[in-house]
């Protein structure tokens, strides 16, 4: 997961912070926090998948490696990105493994997700979303299944993006792809193969994380 941590303590230097990680001089603790701070001081995003168990049960260490500071070389300041999709299964779901609507964009399999709307709730952002990008009406929410970040560079700003996901159920048994959206197929994927294939590693990790869970919902 993508963190953020305020480097209030140092003189501004992100090509030592590259080089060398951070560490405060007077020994404190360094903490990380899940939502961009407001604040004038620079604003490191940590990759806390990189540090120790320990440190990601604690949200906080006392140093930060360069291979976990994301933002630095060259250093862009942080924006924030607040997304979501679902894992759709059929309504009347097939006994045995689940299968998942999956959505082939750019190249690589991936699911329907997108980010929120100025006033829009994570759910009808989630469900628009689906509605959306795999040409169909009626989608149910059961239940949220947790988030995944990601971050990627543009020319002035190092962007976060978190999506938060929903188990989703739909009665459709025919799909259009939202082609201005570069989808160029939707189809059912069971579960196992859509792991292997799935074109992120951020949702490879989730998936796994989340697989009880879904075969659990999935049964009821």
């Amino acid at each position: 997961m993508l963190a953020y941590h305020t480097v209030d303590y140092a003189p501004y230097n992100p090509e030592q912070w590259a080089a060398e990680g951070l560490r405060d001089s007077n020994g404190t603790l360094l903490r990380w926090h899940p939502t961009l701070p407001n604040t004038n001081a620079p604003v490191v995003v940590v990759d806390t998948s990189v540090l120790s168990s320990e440190a990601q049960a604690r949200g906080r260490a006392a140093s930060l490696p360069p291979e976990a500071l994301c933002n630095v070389d060259p250093y862009r300041q942080p924006t924030a990105i607040r997304a979501a999709g679902g894992y759709v299964v059929p309504a009347s779901p097939r006994v045995g493994v689940p299968v998942v609507l999956a959505i082939h964009r750019l190249g690589v399999w991936d699911l329907p997700k997108g980010k929120q709307d100025p006033g829009e709730s994570l759910k009808a952002c989630a469900e628009r979303e689906v509605r959306e990008e795999v040409g169909i009406e009626t989608v149910h929410t059961q239940a949220p299944l947790g988030i995944t970040s990601h971050g990627y560079e543009t020319y002035k700003r190092y962007v976060v993006k978190t999506t938060h996901w929903f188990l989703m159920k739909t009665p459709a048994t025919t799909f259009t792809p939202q082609v201005d959206e570069q989808i160029a197929r939707v189809a059912w994927a069971r579960w196992p193969v859509l792991l292997r294939h799935i074109g992120y590693e951020s949702l490879r990790t989730h998936m796994k994380a989340i697989t009880a869970r879904v075969e659990h919902l999935h049964a009821r």
